[in-house]
């Protein structure tokens, strides 16, 4: 690994600690809710990445032991059209393995309730258990947590992923 690939896994440590996991008021709470124990419990597999198509092609192959891989990769490595693309392609196979890819690129801005919510300094490729990421927002749609989002947040976020609308 590279000095600049130390310096943004350093960064989305960083990241991690000091925005997912933390209060936000502007967003009226934890982005994450679930990161912090993950986190904790190193149940969470970071990864650089620079063939994300191959790594993702190999976690079709998933480890129970794990609540996440993140794969992380410069930002040049390819476009956020190109990424999206990448990643809905590899949901449509892997859905059907109860696996799912959550994908955030820098050119591709998510404002949620006005809080930029993107990593912001390289890709990111998250993949999870698609039946513990669904059950983990079921939780949280109970507890209120999409109360007040918008309803273009919600269905970029969860509803295309659930089988349960809002």
């Amino acid at each position: 690994m590279d000095m600049r690939s130390w310096d943004r896994m350093d960064s989305l440590h960083d990241w991690i600690d000091n925005f997912v996991t933390k209060h936000n008021y502007m967003f009226g709470g934890i982005p994450c809710p679930y990161a912090r124990k993950a986190m904790k419990d190193k149940t969470v597999d970071i990864r650089e990445s620079t063939n994300i198509q191959l790594d993702l092609h190999r976690l079709l192959k998933w480890d129970d032991k794990l609540e996440a891989v993140i794969l992380h990769a410069d930002t040049n490595l390819m476009t956020s059209e190109e990424l999206s693309l990448h990643v809905r392609f590899w949901n449509h196979t892997a859905m059907l393995k109860d696996i799912v890819a959550l994908e955030d690129h820098p050119d591709d801005p998510e404002i949620v309730k006005g809080v930029k919510m993107n990593y912001g300094k390289g890709i990111l490729v998250i993949v999870q258990r698609l039946s513990k990421l669904n059950q983990a927002s079921d939780k949280l749609a109970e507890m209120g947590y999409y109360d007040d989002w918008e309803q273009e947040n919600f269905n970029d976020i969860v509803s295309w992923r659930t089988p349960t609308p809002k």
